[in-house]
Formats: structure tokens, C-alpha cells, sequence
């Protein structure tokens, strides 16, 4: 299939995906992606619980309370009971609030978008789902979501779509799953799911906005109300050329180097592109500037120098980096922690000066204070990039490093932690959440906290989902 081929909406690979979806067992997923499936959802667990504490995810959940309805869905953390719907709304929102969960060199975020919607849709019915269920409709939304971000090309961040385009799909091909949707509702529901939201931008990030947060929690509950309404009424339409029809996403995106469409559909069900992208993220903020902080902490440890022995730093980066290095004056002129999170520079000196860059690095006030501090301010002066199109997303950037005393020292950065050659194994895994659970608006304890460690490890014989969904929250 070409980009210009004009298809009945009955030919739009979007069935093909359906069908994907609908035919997955838990039998096809090879083991070692079960495994790092339920790795992963420990990870998006730890995320959820830091942010809990970010103010955009309680604003959120004040928002949702003022609503005033009551359901079966928990709010995570909090405990409130409320609708799926309104749950999935505050829940997406905090899986994304610390922009720490996975990522996909070319397909996007993965958890942030199916692992809130899926225990969020537990309230829909009193029915059990269990571990094993949840695990393949997990794969079956990643699946999808990441075959579409890898056509769309991701890394054009800064033109119209593709943003984070693919949420809805990601969401809604989980939660119809899990719900043992056929070949058809799935496809209704996602019909549903894009209209609800067609496109994405990048723009939420270019601005450092609060929907970058936001977007999740709305994307959550649009996928819960599609498959709502789909469980209700077999009456409901809805359009089924979502990628190739002339109002379909493969047809409206702007930057003109749209892979062939038969990636979406290439070796369904045998070839799992979501494993092949996938990486975790061992730092706070975002992932784009993970591998420059890997790489300058690596120089240092390296040749021994410290921070205040910086003269200039380089980095030779990838095309999709850009947005946290432009526009220049707002990368090196952060005021809160959102824009912190999304500055290359801010985020390289605080790791350079700290050694790390977790959580404390992207209060308001720590950012502000750093901002203030002519020493902070120099080295990130010092900072300078150029782009090579060839690199991949996230990784093998090339940081060079001039010091005061003349010596410069270079090194082409291979070696991220979580990244696809070095995927974060358990105990890494479970590092990562102790240090994300200090965050948490309340202190769950060591018990309920050692709880969801040993629930995730054991997830494909959990009978009961909603055990995983209780132990994350208050009561």
C-alpha cells in the first residue's frame, strides 16, 4: 500500500490492527517480553506515585472531585472513587506528571498511555480480570501505538503531527482487549478514540504547558469512554479509514516522510516492533536529554574532573533533540519545572554539578534558584550543539568536553542505561521505583510499597487485577 492510494474505508489497516488485537494471546508473547512487560509496569507504577505529588495531577484530581460522582474506578494514591472515565482523567494525568516512564526510539511512550487506562477501566464491571489478560492487552495497545509512531516518524517534533499521535491508540487497543472486544468494536472504538482526538502537536512542549501532563488523563479517558459506548449499544458508528482515508492521520501529516504504510500491518502478530523500540528512562525529565547526561557524567567519572573544571561542553545530537535545545532563549532561560524538564541545558548542569538528575532537580524553586546562581548559569552557557540527522533518537550523541586547563576529551555515548541494548534489569528496575516512592503524596509504607514490587514480579498469576490497582492506593 501507497501513501497516495485511494482505499475503501473495509481496506484501512486499521482492520488489520483490529484484527491483531482481537486474535492476541497470552501464548504469543515470547517470555522475555512478559518480562519486561511486568519490569516496565513496575516502572510506570513508581511514576504514578511520584506524581501524585505534581501540581497539574492535583489539580486534576480536584478538578475530577468537583465533578462530584461517585464510581468503582480508585483514584490512584488518594483512594477516590469515581467513575472510569473521570479516574482514567487524573490517573493518566499522574502516570505523566514526572515525564519518567518508558519510551520508544521511535514510537513514543508506551505506559503513560495504557497502563493508567487499563486498571482505571477496571471499575467498569465487576468482572476479574487477571494478570495474564492484562499483560496481553498491554501488548496488544503497545503494539499498535508504536507500528504508528515508527510510520509517522516521530522524531519530527517541531511539525504539524505527529506528536504524540498515537495515544489514543495505544489506550483504547489495551482497554478494548482487556475486555475481549472483537475484530469490529476494537476498530469502532478506535474510530471513536480519533475522532475524539485526530492529531497531536508538539507545541504543548515547545511552550513547556501543563498539557503535557494533561494530555494523558484526557487521552485515558477518551479511550475508556469509546469502549463504553461500543460495550453498550452495537448501534454506535464510527469512521473506519482512521490512517488512509482523506481525513486519516497518513494523509494530513505535514513533514512529508511518512513511511510506507505497511508498517502498520507488516508481520502482525509475529514481529513485536513495540519490544524492539522500547527503552526506560534512569533519569528524570526528558528522555532527550538522557543520553548527553549519561555521557558527561561517564566523561567525568572517567578523566576525573569535576564540574567547576568545565570550560565547554558540545553535543552532536539527533534531529527530534531539538526541541530541548530550541528556541534558545527559552532551553537556557527555564523559570519553572516543567520547562526545566524539557531544557537540555538546565538538565546536563544540574547532572553535571549533582551527578544525577532525579525529581528534586525540576521543583519551581529549585530551578529558580539554580537560574539565579552565576556559577549554574556559566556552565550552561558554556553548552553548544549542532544536529546529525543519521543518529537515532535517543542515543550514540557525541558530548565533547574542552576544560579550563586546555585538555579536551571526547566520547560517543553507547551506553544509556534502559536503552534497547541495555534494557534495566530488576534490580535497577526496583532502584528506580524506591526513589520514585519518595515522591508520593503519602507514604503507602515500606509493606504496601514491597507489595506492588512483588505483584508486578508475579503479575501473569495474579487472579484479580484490581489487587495491583488497591495496593497504589490509600484504604
Amino acid at each position: 500500500m501507497n501513501l497516495d492510494d485511494i482505499i475503501t474505508p473495509e481496506q484501512d489497516p486499521a482492520g488489520n490492527l483490529s484484527e491483531m488485537a482481537a486474535n492476541l494471546r497470552f501464548e504469543d508473547i515470547p517470555p522475555e517480553d512478559v518480562d519486561f512487560v511486568k519490569r516496565d509496569i513496575l516502572d510506570i507504577a513508581g511514576c504514578i506515585l511520584a506524581g501524585s505529588t505534581e501540581q497539574t495531577a492535583k489539580d486534576a484530581l480536584e478538578t475530577a472531585r468537583s465533578w462530584n460522582a461517585s464510581g468503582k474506578s480508585r483514584v490512584f494514591v488518594y483512594g477516590d472513587r469515581m467513575p472510569a472515565e473521570f479516574a482514567a482523567f487524573v490517573n493518566g494525568t499522574m502516570a505523566r506528571a514526572r515525564d519518567m516512564g518508558d519510551t520508544g526510539n521511535e514510537g513514543g511512550h508506551i505506559c503513560e498511555w495504557v497502563v493508567p487506562a487499563l486498571l482505571s477501566s477496571l471499575g467498569l464491571s465487576d468482572e476479574k480480570h487477571n494478570g495474564r489478560d492484562f499483560i496481553t492487552a498491554f501488548v496488544a495497545g503497545a503494539e499498535w501505538g508504536s507500528r504508528e509512531h515508527i510510520c509517522v516518524k516521530l522524531t519530527h517534533h517541531n511539525l504539524t503531527t505527529p506528536g504524540e499521535c498515537a495515544g489514543p491508540r495505544y489506550a483504547t487497543a489495551a482497554v478494548s482487549k482487556l475486555f475481549g472486544f472483537t475484530k469490529e468494536q476494537i476498530w469502532t472504538a478506535q474510530g471513536l478514540a480519533y475522532c475524539a482526538r485526530p492529531q497531536s502537536e508538539m507545541q504543548k512542549c515547545n511552550e513547556g504547558t501543563s498539557f503535557v501532563r494533561l494530555q494523558h488523563g484526557y487521552v485515558c479517558a477518551d479511550a475508556i469512554k469509546s469502549v463504553s459506548l461500543v460495550r453498550t449499544s452495537s448501534r454506535i458508528t464510527a469512521p473506519k479509514a482512521i490512517y488512509m482515508g482523506p481525513g486519516g492521520l497518513l494523509k494530513n501529516i505535514k513533514h512529508g516522510d511518512v513511511l510506507s504504510p505497511d508498517i502498520l500491518t507488516e508481520g502482525l502478530g509475529k514481529r513485536w516492533m513495540w519490544r524492539e523500540q522500547v527503552t526506560m528512562k534512569p533519569y528524570a525529565g526528558c528522555k532527550y536529554n538522557h543520553c548527553e547526561i549519561c555521557g558527561i557524567l561517564n566523561l567525568m567519572k572517567e578523566h576525573r574532573f569535576t564540574w567547576w573544571e568545565i570550560d565547554t561542553l558540545h553535543f552532536t545530537v539527533s534531529e527530534g533533540c531539538r526541541h530541548v535545545f530550541e528556541p534558545h532563549d527559552k532551553k537556557w532561560n527555564p523559570s519553572t519545572g516543567e520547562a526545566g524538564m524539557f531544557s537540555a541545558p538546565y538538565s546536563i548542569a544540574y547532572a553535571a554539578i549533582h551527578g544525577d538528575c532525579f525529581l528534586e532537580a525540576y521543583s519551581d524553586a529549585e530551578v529558580q534558584k539554580n537560574m539565579a546562581d552565576p556559577a549554574f548559569r556559566a556552565l550552561m552557557d558554556g553548552m553548544s550543539y549542532d544536529v546529525d540527522e543519521s543518529l537515532p533518537s535517543f542515543d550514540d550523541y557525541t558530548i565533547t568536553v574542552t576544560l579550563k586547563d586546555g585538555r579536551t576529551f571526547s566520547r560517543q555515548e553507547k551506553d544509556l542505561p534502559g536503552n534497547v541494548r541495555h534494557p534495566m534489569s530488576w534490580d535497577e528496575a526496583e532502584h528506580k521505583f524506591w526513589n520514585a516512592a519518595r515522591f508520593c503524596a503519602v507514604d503507602l509504607g515500606k509493606e504496601r510499597y514491597q507489595k506492588i514490587i512483588r505483584l508486578c514480579k508475579n503479575l501473569e498469576q495474579l487472579a484479580d487485577m484490581r489487587e495491583l490497582a488497591d495496593a497504589m492506593t490509600l484504604g
